[in-house]
């Protein structure tokens, strides 16, 4: 018989607000969540890509979305968690016995993250394809998961052979 894991994503739905990350992870662990997942997102790794300025369809197809760099900086800015409450919210985890998890979007945050006690991990899917992440990641972390929403087949199957 197969073991399921249920993740509890927060995401950015706590609004940058501690007590809303609490409050979400108490109601998680309650609904019977194994595991409970915060984004380690911070504006100031943002990149500038000018094809998100403006985006780009070739009429039929969207082959870059439009996500102008200061509207998003603002978005991400509202949305930070203090690094400090990155160590608390293992904690309290660990209170409510559900695991934590985080999903890292830059790979000079990997020692961090690491350093704060996390031991299970997930890659987003457009950092599939980013394979030195992946393997720094492999070399840390206990537990790592990998979405693939955002991924091409070709990167899947090289990511699978690291």
């Amino acid at each position: 018989m197969s073991q399921l894991t249920y993740i509890a994503e927060l995401c950015q739905n706590h609004l940058g607000k501690e007590k809303y990350v609490d409050e979400m992870l108490e109601r998680c662990a309650i609904s019977g969540a194994d595991v409970v997942k915060l984004q380690f997102i911070y504006s100031n790794k943002l990149a500038f890509r000018s094809q998100f300025e403006k985006g780009f369809s070739n009429g039929k197809k969207i082959i870059d979305i439009r996500r102008p760099y200061q509207a998003e900086y603002k978005r991400l800015k509202k949305l930070e968690l203090p690094l400090s409450f990155y160590k608390k919210f293992i904690k309290r985890c660990k209170y409510f016995g559900v695991q934590p998890m985080i999903t890292c979007f830059a790979r000079d945050d990997l020692k961090k993250i690491h350093d704060l006690g996390f031991k299970n991990i997930k890659v987003a899917s457009y950092d599939c394809g980013s394979f030195p992440m992946i393997r720094e990641i492999i070399k840390r972390f206990k537990n790592i998961y990998i979405s693939t929403g955002a991924t091409y087949d070709d990167e899947i199957k090289k990511t699978k052979l690291i």
